[in-house]
């Protein structure tokens, strides 16, 4: 929602012709949201610790009713039972079945019948069940419950962030919403044009406006109680609309003298208070304070007195404040903390000058006193299990938005910072000690925080008062390995550490003789680096493995030594990248960077099984990874020649010996022996250790699959007839292949486990991996499939991108998972593709984004297809009663209105303009009245309730 309403507040700050009050209006959108936000998570909390009561007393009386009866019914043969009272109440909760034995006496008569108040005897009980032989044994099975751990800050902010998007789109109205904001920015449009072209007389159109205000305002009260969903939107609307009236009348024609325009401002505020106190409402009244501080922003002509706005907003402010007094909303106070404070920023960026410090500074001070305030009031004035709750963004972002403020006005004044500390400090310390002598109890968290607060302001005070060789590295890694076997084996703890240091003093002594600028040698593999390399790699891989033998004697510093591993690997392929680098053509170095992972994968997973070495084996798996960096660097050679912007159907005019086949120039051996090592490392360490190597099955797939897709590009590519989209067609029948070769090879499989690898994991990603490929087709490819003339969905890329969605419905089919999202997606943008081809090939347009997005049938055609798409979806949704549905219109529909934003805003002549937002804003308000979100699948439908609460 924040997002929603911070894009919503740029567009309508740009409806006042100026980009400034577009970033005035995103600040004054976003602080919208977050306030909407936080408001959402105070209400979840209340209704935490309402339930928590509830189970609580219903907890005791069970505990009473248990106390009750437990003694009864051991009376006939056993010695009488504790009461439910006796307890302790720090017992875990344990729940065991009833007794499986019989009792040695028969229960009483008593016992046996129910009295008028029992009801069946629970099957799970606290504490130790005694039988009526007297007998205590634990009942089993017993059930410890323990509440869940907390979540963390993060789990925090993502279920917040969650939770505002997800009230955005199922709270209220939203059609009705979006339909009011389109509206009253047509209203905007309307008086600008008006104004400009002097259509009517200006006293006629004010009070037209004025009308249209108190008609949306008396409309909403007649449908509060039907449908406050609606009619609450609606004053808000009204009250927004009688602010625009008002200060239209004083910035901008000077109708009304200022005394007046306040008064009537002050008037409508306090209406607006009124109406949403009454009704209980935070929707009204924070769409009227919106509207209230949009104003002047909309209004503005770059010009006119800043103490009449700070005047404005000062008035705002204190409604705020009174508001505060009977409703603890916490949203209403950071909308205004936002814009007051966000304005002020902007005029002090922009237009504060030295001269205007007697003028600016009692309107900071009066901010920054009435949002103390606010904290104080919201901590009073709160429920009372809930009295005494801090406010920490007010609290702690009122002063330090104060203080930044401050510093600029006073920066040129002696003194001036250690004052203002130094009087915040004796404000928050006052506060403190009233609140301490008042509620000590109740407002402790309020109190502590004013008094870090004001020590550290008085902190403050008191600075501002007063001013303003290779071989060599490798010998010691060889020592180092001596060292720690001398260690292992003669239990000599400081020597194993003496080892194991030397071995990252042997790498720096190896980096600094790299770096000093010795020649290279023209011999490869036997020269000085390498060998150096080579030694450090071994001998950290000799120490991690005496590590791996020794490790019951040398507990947990031997699993820390696993970390040489990675080091060991770093040295080698370093080694061997530089040797390729400098003793390899480049044509030839991609088939020997194949050829060594592929070496060096087989040389660990057969010396690992040799020595029974579990962490060995591990680097022979990373041969799997290692095939998808050698594949992304051919990746990076084709944007090395075409660099700005890349597709498949540039690379037809591609230099060969720049770009060539995978098999090329020895490739043919390489890439063959290292498909091989790979699957054979990965079957035989699945055996053994099937949780760490099954899941490298489906890494390895997706290896195979890039591979395919780009040797079959080059096959195509290969063939001179066949240029525009081939290649890229190509590419998806290679992924398509592989994924097909996956689908037959899983049945084969012996291992459950890795048929499930191969059916969920291996092939999701494929599908995502063919998912992506869409994407980008649909962006670069333009479909032209020379010597054929291209038809739509006839031709050999739509037919590919078909293929495509099927697959990956199959997919969803076989793996039951819910994917409904991603097969939507495909086939909306399989549509959209088809639909810019078609433009592209018949119309003439080049596939250029720029092109087409400039090109007007094309933009009538995207709002006309999607408008009927998310028109019909809602209309279908509430008929059907399927909420997901729904949501899925008004998602596209919220597409479409801001595509008109974006697009048609800046490009339709004004009368188009204006046409197009009222009647897009009428049509809205109207699927808003007839479509309403359906219930979930938990709610009765029945009629909305009255002015209950605040709805919106």
């Amino acid at each position: 929602m924040t997002l929603l309403l911070t894009l919503l507040g740029f567009l309508i700050g740009l409806a006042s012709g100026s980009t400034a009050t577009g970033l005035i209006g995103a600040a004054a959108g976003a602080g919208l949201g977050v306030a909407v936000a936080q408001r959402k998570t105070i209400a979840a909390l209340q209704e935490d610790v309402r339930r928590l009561r509830e189970d609580e007393r219903s907890l005791r009386a069970a505990l009473d009713e248990w106390g009750q009866r437990l003694p009864g019914e051991g009376a006939a043969s056993g010695p009488p039972k504790q009461p439910a009272s006796a307890v302790p109440s720090n017992a875990e909760v344990e729940a065991p079945t009833a007794p499986d034995s019989q009792p040695t006496a028969p229960p009483s008569a008593a016992a046996q019948r129910p009295g008028p108040t029992s009801r069946p005897r629970p099957a799970r009980r606290e504490s130790v069940v005694k039988d009526l032989s007297g007998e205590a044994r634990e009942a089993s099975p017993t059930v410890t419950l323990r509440p869940p751990p907390p979540p963390g800050p993060f789990d925090r902010a993502i279920e917040r962030a969650t939770a505002a998007v997800r009230e955005f789109f199922t709270g209220g109205n939203t059609v009705v919403r979006v339909g009011l904001l389109v509206l009253l920015v047509g209203v905007v449009l309307l008086l600008k044009y008006s104004a400009d072209h002097a259509l009517f007389p200006i006293e006629l159109r004010m009070a037209s406006a004025a009308l249209l205000g108190f008609a949306l305002i008396a409309t909403g009260l007649w449908q509060r109680v039907a449908r406050p969903s609606f009619g609450l939107p609606l004053q808000g609307a009204g009250v927004a609309t009688l602010y625009l009236v008002v200060f239209f009348s004083l910035r901008a024609y000077q109708l009304l003298p200022a005394p007046l325009a306040f008064g009537l401002m002050a008037g409508v505020a306090l209406a607006s208070g009124v109406l949403a106190v009454a009704q209980n409402s935070l929707a009204l009244i924070v769409i009227g304070v919106f509207g209230g501080f949009m104003a002047p922003i909309l209004a503005s002509t770059g010009g006119g007195d800043h103490v009449v706005l700070f005047s404005y907003y000062l008035l705002l402010n204190l409604l705020i404040v009174a508001v505060a007094w009977f409703r603890s909303w916490r949203p209403l106070n950071l909308l205004g903390f936002a814009f007051t404070f966000g304005i002020g920023t902007l005029w002090g960026v922009t237009s504060y000058r030295p001269e205007h410090f007697a003028s600016t500074e009692p309107f900071l001070i009066a901010f920054f006193l009435l949002y103390v305030a606010i904290v104080v009031i919201f901590a009073l004035r709160r429920p009372a299990d809930l009295r005494g709750w801090v406010d920490g963004s007010l609290t702690f972002g009122t002063p330090l938005a104060v203080l930044g403020l401050q510093y600029a006005l006073v920066e040129d004044r002696p003194f001036g910072m250690a004052y203002t500390t130094l009087a915040m400090a004796v404000v928050y310390v006052g506060l403190a000690f009233v609140l301490y002598k008042r509620a000590p109890r109740v407002m402790r968290n309020l109190v502590e925080a004013f008094l870090v607060l004001g020590v550290g302001f008085a902190t403050l005070a008191v600075p501002y008062g007063f001013s303003n060789q290779s071989l060599a590295g490798a010998t010691w890694a060889v020592e180092g390995l001596g060292l720690f076997w001398i260690g292992v084996r003669q239990k000599r703890a400081l020597s194993r550490i003496a080892g194991v240091a030397l071995q990252p003093m042997a790498g720096c002594a190896l980096v600094w003789s790299l770096l000093a600028g010795q020649t290279p040698s023209t011999q490869p593999i036997l020269n000085a680096p390498f060998a150096a390399s080579t030694l450090l790699a071994l001998s950290a891989l000799g120490i991690a493995y005496l590590a791996d033998r020794h490790r019951g004697t040398l507990g947990k510093f031997a699993k820390g030594l696993v970390v040489l591993i990675p080091w060991a690997l770093v040295w080698w392929y370093s080694a061997a990248i530089r040797e390729v680098g400098l003793h390899v053509s480049s044509d030839y170095r991609n088939t020997a960077l194949v050829g060594a992972v592929a070496v060096t994968g087989l040389l660990f997973e057969l010396s690992g099984k040799r020595l029974n070495w579990r962490d060995g084996r591990i680097p022979a798996l990373l041969s799997v990874p290692a095939m998808l960096l050698l594949l992304l660097q051919y990746g990076l050679q084709i944007l090395a020649v075409n660099p700005p912007r890349v597709d498949l159907d540039a690379v037809a005019g591609m230099e060969p010996a720049l770009i060539s086949s995978l098999l090329d120039r020895g490739g043919f051996v390489a890439w063959p022996l290292y498909g091989l090592v790979v699957y054979f490392t990965l079957f035989r360490f699945s055996r053994d250790h099937p949780a760490l190597g099954n899941p490298l099955h489906a890494l390895a797939l997706w290896a195979v699959a890039i591979w395919a897709a780009l040797q079959s590009a080059h096959s195509v590519r290969a063939v001179e007839s066949l240029g525009g989209s081939w290649p890229v067609a190509a590419v998806g029948a290679g992924l398509l292949l592989v994924a097909l070769g996956g689908f037959k090879l899983r049945p084969r499989l012996r291992s459950e486990e890795l048929q499930a690898v191969y059916r969920d994991v291996a092939s999701g990603g494929l599908a995502l991996l063919i998912a992506l490929w869409q994407v980008r087709t649909n962006v670069v490819a333009a479909g032209a499939v020379e010597p054929l003339p291209y038809w739509p969905l006839l031709n050999p890329l739509d037919l590919t991108l078909g293929l495509a969605f099927l697959s990956c419905w199959f997919w969803v089919r076989s793996a039951s998972v819910s994917a409904e999202p991603l097969l939507i997606g495909m086939a909306f943008l399989w549509f959209n593709g088809i639909l810019a081809r078609t433009v592209h090939h018949f119309a003439g347009v080049a596939y250029e984004p720029a092109a087409l997005w400039g090109y007007s049938p094309m933009q009538v055609a995207v709002s006309v297809s999607w408008t009927l798409i998310g028109l019909t979806t809602i209309l279908w949704a509430t008929r059907s009663r399927s909420r997901s549905v729904w949501f899925a219109g008004s998602v596209l529909l919220a597409v479409v209105v801001g595509k008109l934003f974006l697009v048609d805003i800046a490009h339709l002549n004004p009368v188009a303009k204006i046409g197009t937002f009222l009647v897009v804003g009428v049509l809205l308000l109207v699927v808003g009245y007839f479509s309403p979100i359906p219930p979930g699948s938990s709610e009765v439908p029945a009629p909305e309730p009255g002015s209950d609460g605040d709805a919106s």
